[in-house]
């Protein structure tokens, strides 16, 4: 399973929640690499936007013992079958980096696969263009994402390439 929306960080936590409400699975986020995954929290949107910087995963109550017990730097793939990791693309002055829902192939990439294709029908429209011309078919964007008027960049370039967000990325293929 991989996913990828251009979507706004307010949009995904909305996703986010619907796709917790429809699969009943629990959501854990980890505040820094040192830190533990915890169950965040359906009120509290804060805690979303800060463990939005790292990694999220979607998954099962019952599997949350393989990953609860390691800090988040330590959580390797091994320990997160079952779960969906889900990275907020991030934003900067110049572009919005695209949000990725990953998983290798299990019950729950299953579940959240089809149950998150549900939602981005209602919530968001496929296909972006290159700067080049080319369609991807199997990227999302949002209404959100198109309003902010900032370029689309898959990953967000840091420090002294920071600049080169502001160069032309996707857009929709209306």
């Amino acid at each position: 399973m991989d996913i990828n929306i251009f979507i706004k960080l307010n949009e995904l936590i909305h996703l986010n929640k619907e796709l917790i409400k429809s699969t009943n699975l629990t959501l854990y986020g980890a505040y820094s690499p040192e830190a533990r995954y915890q169950p965040l929290s359906m009120d509290n949107d804060n805690s979303w936007i800060a463990a939005s910087k790292l990694d999220l995963l979607l998954g099962h109550k019952s599997n949350d013992s393989k990953i609860r017990e390691l800090q988040q730097s330590e959580v390797l793939r091994e320990q997160r079958i079952n779960f969906v990791t889900i990275q907020f693309g991030g934003e900067d002055e110049f572009a919005l980096g695209a949000s990725r829902y990953s998983a290798d192939p299990s019950p729950t990439s299953r579940i959240v696969n089809k149950e998150l294709r549900k939602l981005l029908n209602k919530l968001a429209h496929t296909g972006v263009k290159t700067c080049h011309g080319d369609i991807i078919e199997n990227h999302f964007w949002t209404d959100g994402a198109l309003a902010c008027g900032k370029q689309w960049h898959r990953f967000l370039r840091t420090g002294i390439y920071q600049k080169k967000n502001s160069e032309d990325g996707y857009r929709p293929a209306l």
